[in-house]
């Protein structure tokens, strides 16, 4: 009996001395300007990997319409996990709601973690270059009334990018980050993403009573107000603004929506 205790106490020693699997604890930097976000790898190997959080499963993209789903992130053989509160390891995730490749050498992640104890879960840059990851925080304080119902987390503008929270835009391919500048800067912008200009620089937000256009390169914008009359649904708002108004370039090159000086002078729906 002795013998079979102490081969018991062996045997549970040696598991409990088995090495967890490896993680890399990323702590967040934060975006205070507009930033490029690809980087270099030493081979086709040298990547961020996307797996399915309950099989392991390797992904071709985390990008996935099912809420219920959750994801892994990889590199080479540890698990990547990111610490939301500099201050907190207890406050460290691994677990991701939605995580997707946004440049073509696969370096660059725009990343949702699976957490809904805020107004939205954080969303995050990973950034991969010469086996140096980084990630990068996707948050800007505010103060706006109705926050919650414009915080939104990603939101795919075609295949051009993403605007995160109604505070960032994202590239796609060669991944550029753009803080999106607010209509009052102690607030996210309080309105909708609305529709973008034909040379996809221009974000056009739907406010109660107005459309807040923003040159998101450069920073500049441009309010055009907005009657009692709206029709109340959103495909409505869109075909009375695609009657009323078209996308002019100012002396600049900026495209800005202007009221339609000819009634029957219509843009095309398909820049909506």
């Amino acid at each position: 009996m002795k013998k079979l205790l102490f081969a018991l106490s062996i045997t549970s020693l040696l598991f409990s001395c088995k090495p967890a699997q490896n993680e890399k604890v990323l702590i967040p930097k934060i975006l205070s300007a507009n930033g490029i976000f690809n980087g270099e790898s030493s081979g086709k190997t040298d990547v961020i990997n996307i797996l399915d959080y309950k099989t392991g499963k390797e992904l071709l993209t985390g990008d996935d319409p099912d809420t219920s789903k959750s994801y892994t992130l990889k590199y080479k053989d540890s698990v990547l996990s990111i610490q939301t509160d500099p201050a907190d390891p207890k406050s460290a995730s691994k677990q991701f709601a939605s995580a997707r490749y946004v440049n073509s050498k696969k370096t660059t992640l725009l990343v949702q973690l699976k957490d809904q104890s805020g107004l939205t879960a954080p969303c995050y840059i990973l950034s991969l270059d010469n086996k140096k990851i980084d990630a990068i925080s996707l948050y800007r304080p505010s103060k706006g009334a109705q926050d919650r119902k414009y915080t939104n987390g990603i939101i795919s503008v075609n295949r051009d990018g993403y605007v995160v929270n109604n505070d960032f835009f994202v590239t796609n391919v060669k991944t550029r980050v753009y803080l999106i500048k607010r209509q009052n800067e102690a607030e996210r912008i309080q309105g909708d993403f609305f529709l973008k200009s034909f040379d996809k620089e221009t974000l056009v937000f739907l406010m109660p009573h107005s459309l807040y256009q923003v040159h998101y390169p450069t920073g500049l914008s441009n309010v055009i107000p907005l009657g009692a009359d709206l029709p109340a649904t959103l495909t409505g708002i869109q075909v009375w603004v695609s009657n009323n108004y078209s996308w002019h370039k100012t002396g600049k090159g900026i495209s800005f929506l202007q009221k339609n000086p000819n009634e029957n002078r219509i843009i095309d729906l398909k820049d909506l």
